[in-house]
C-alpha cells in the first residue's frame, strides 16, 4: 500500500507522529508522505527521531501542500523530495506561513462582521498556539461554541471564503520550486475534500499552464474520485507526459477519510504510482 498525502497535528490533522506511523504500519502502508499544509515540522520531528521509524518496513518520502490562488481558484500543490537546505523553499515557507496568520485573522473578521460571532481571549490564545492555525481550529472552536456538530459542515457554512489574495500563486511557487529539481505536482486536481470540482476543460487549461513552469506528476488516486475521474486525470497526464500520484487526504478526526482510501473502488496496483520512478 502507498498513501503520499497525509496530515498530522501540524496542520489540521489531529495524529501526532508516532500515532500516524503506528495507523500506517498496521495498515501495511509502505511509502508514505505526510504533507501537512504550509510547514514542514513533521519533516524535522521524523528528522530528530530517527526511532520513530527504527524496524519499521516502510519509506518515507519527505512532503507538504502548499496552499496557492492558480487564476482566482484555490489550488494545492504538491511538493516531495525537498531539502530544507534551499533557500527557496525557505523563502516561500516563511511567506506563506504569514498569509496563512493573516487569511486566519480575515475568517475572524469575517466571523464578527457577516455572522455576529466573536472569539474570546482563551479561544484565541489556542487558535494562534498551532504550529499552523487552520480553517479545522476555526471551526472546532465554532462546534464548542454551538454553532454546528461536525468541521466540514461549519467550514461550509462559516469559513467558506477563500480570501484568494492572501494566497501566492501557483505558477509562482512550481516555477520558483521547480527550479531546484524538486518533484512538484498538483493535489486533488479535479476538487479536494470540501472544494468545488473543476471541469475537464478547466483541468486541461491548469496542466498546460503549469506543465510549462515545471509540474512533474498529477494526483490521480484519491479518496474522493471514482474510475471516471481517474480516467480524466490519467488520460490529461499522459498527453503531457506527466507522472501520477496519489492518496488518501487523512486528516485523522477532522475528515472522515482513512488511511489508504485512494478511491472508490480502486484496486492498489504499486505499478499506477509512476511518481515512485521520480523519488526512488
Amino acid at each position: 500500500m502507498i498513501d503520499l498525502h497525509l496530515h498530522t497535528k501540524y496542520s489540521d490533522g489531529t495524529d501526532d507522529i508516532g500515532e500516524l506511523i503506528n495507523k500506517l504500519e498496521a495498515n501495511k502502508v509502505k511509502y508514505f508522505s505526510i504533507t501537512d499544509h504550509d510547514n514542514i515540522t513533521s519533516f524535522y520531528k521524523i528528522k530528530n527521531n530517527l526511532d520513530l521509524l527504527k524496524d519499521k518496513q516502510m519509506q518515507y518520502i519527505s512532503g507538504i501542500e502548499i496552499s496557492s490562488d492558480f487564476e482566482g481558484q484555490s489550488m494545492h500543490i504538491l511538493v516531495y523530495n525537498y531539502d530544507t537546505n534551499i533557500p527557496a523553499i525557505t523563502s516561500i515557507l516563511d511567506e506563506i506561513h504569514h498569509l496563512r496568520i493573516e487569511r486566519i485573522k480575515a475568517h475572524i473578521e469575517n466571523l464578527k462582521n457577516s455572522f455576529q460571532i466573536e472569539l474570546d481571549n482563551k479561544e484565541l490564545l489556542w487558535l494562534f498556539s498551532h504550529t499552523n492555525p487552520s480553517k479545522p481550529h476555526l471551526a472546532n472552536i465554532l462546534i464548542k461554541k454551538g454553532y454546528g456538530t461536525d468541521v466540514s459542515s461549519v467550514i461550509k457554512k462559516y469559513l467558506h471564503s477563500r480570501f484568494s489574495h492572501l494566497k501566492l500563486d501557483a505558477k509562482q511557487i512550481v516555477s520558483q520550486l521547480s527550479k531546484h529539481k524538486l518533484i512538484v505536482g498538483i493535489a486533488h486536481p479535479l476538487g479536494g475534500v470540501g472544494e468545488p470540482r473543476i471541469s475537464k476543460e478547466q483541468l486541461e487549461h491548469n496542466v498546460t499552464t503549469l506543465k510549462e513552469c515545471g509540474i512533474k506528476f498529477l494526483e490521480c488516486y484519491y479518496s474522493l474520485y471514482n474510475k471516471e475521474d481517474r480516467e480524466t486525470i490519467v488520460k490529461i497526464a499522459k498527453k503531457n507526459s506527466l507522472k501520477l500520484s496519489g492518496g488518501s487526504d487523512y486528516h485523522g478526526k477532522n475528515k472522515t477519510v482513512e488511511i489508504g482510501n485512494l478511491g472508490n473502488d480502486y484496486k492498489f496496483n504499486k505499478s499506477d504510482f509512476t511518481i515512485l520512478n521520480l523519488i526512488n
